[in-house]
């Protein structure tokens, strides 16, 4: 009963702040979040309940690994999250909704005292993302609703495991776990894109990491190995279409020409991401063929591509030592830094934000080094 208290003290709090700024969805969110976290179940309790199956307890377990591992080797802040569970009704935790102008690459943001802007807005009712979609629509925006089946709380306050987690393969369940407590350790105001890309790229890599210290890790290493390639190969499909588009909506061509245009570069993009997939490259890309395309879903895609560029670099320049990463952006959040800014200085000058792929600069020593010692 206490932390539903300090839940409700929390949002009424927040709903204050934020009167000015649509007061109904803070109020609408706030109870929503305040619903998943009256339903928690101590973790304890979960593992020791006879009506769970091993499969679920063998999959909280794994959690309960990750964290572990996610503090004690890389520094991570997991506190106490994902010490407890909660069960869904259906396959999504949230829906989200971004938009963008039809003619440009710029995404429509929504701002947030304490937090900054933001490209998407969640919701956890489904009617109330379809109008803020409708709406958004209606005003002459492309727009893409998704479900999302994990979310980091940003540290104010501890995140459960939801139940969809758990349907995640073995090795996306742990990738995003840890991607979620990057989130929950670093938050860079108004730098979605660059958060993104850094819990991409820390998630990834700890997910190896994590499997390589394990020792029947070794298939999973060649799964994710196997996972990243078809993320690079997503992320050159992903920079072709961003090329083309630039070109396009720089033009002097009339709007209408440009609009039509556009599905034309759509078009080849999915051909192209069928052609990917047929030839086995991955099943994620053979469902991106037959995605409905615009300038919003592919910000959505262009957000959590795997192409961190002077991350990776960073990464390098510190000798592929995770954890000293980790401490360095740790003191770049303490200085209230831009991080944007404080990589440039790191890396020097000359350095563009287009950059190499990263996980190939570690391939080789992720394989021979088992592990890092």
């Amino acid at each position: 009963m206490r932390r539903l208290a300090g839940a409700a003290f929390l949002f009424s709090s927040l709903g204050m702040l934020l009167c000015g700024c649509e007061m109904s969805y803070i109020l609408s969110h706030g109870y929503g979040q305040v619903k998943l976290l009256a339903a928690r179940r101590p973790l304890e309790s979960v593992l020791a309940d006879p009506t769970v199956s091993e499969s679920i307890k063998g999959r909280l377990r794994l959690v309960q690994e990750v964290c572990k591992f996610a503090e004690k080797e890389l520094g991570l802040k997991a506190g106490k999250s994902y010490r407890s569970f909660v069960e869904m009704p259906g396959e999504v935790v949230a829906y989200v909704v971004s938009a963008s102008p039809k003619d440009r690459l710029e995404p429509y943001l929504w701002s947030f005292p304490l937090l900054g802007s933001f490209p998407y807005k969640g919701f956890f009712n489904l009617k109330e993302a379809k109008e803020e979609k409708e709406r958004l629509e209606g005003e002459g925006f492309d727009t893409h609703l998704a479900g999302a089946t994990a979310f980091s709380a940003l540290g104010w306050f501890a995140d459960p495991i939801y139940s969809p987690m758990l349907k995640l393969e073995e090795i996306e369940l742990c990738y995003t776990i840890f991607h979620e407590l990057v989130h929950a350790t670093f938050f860079f105001p108004d730098q979605v894109e660059f958060n993104e890309q850094l819990a991409t790229l820390v998630g990834w890599q700890a997910t190896f990491l994590f499997f390589s210290a394990r020792h029947n890790g070794s298939h999973q290493m060649e799964k994710i190995m196997d996972l990243l390639e078809e993320e690079q190969a997503l992320a050159r499909v992903l920079e072709e279409i961003r090329r083309d588009l630039d070109t396009l909506y720089a033009s002097s061509l009339p709007l209408e020409e440009k609009l039509r245009g556009k599905e034309v570069i759509f078009e080849k993009a999915k051909a192209s991401l069928g052609h990917l997939g047929a030839a086995g490259r991955g099943k994620r890309l053979a469902a991106l063929a037959h995605m409905k395309w615009n300038n919003a879903s592919f910000l959505a895609l262009w957000r959590y591509r795997y192409d961190v560029g002077e991350l990776s670099r960073l990464l390098a320049k510190l000798g592929g030592d995770l954890r000293s990463m980790i401490r360095l952006l740790s003191s770049w959040l303490e200085q209230g830094a831009d991080p944007l800014s404080k990589l440039q200085q790191e890396l020097g000058p000359g350095r563009g934000l287009d950059s190499p792929r990263p996980f190939k600069l570690f391939r080789l020593r992720l394989w021979c080094a088992s592990l890092w010692q």
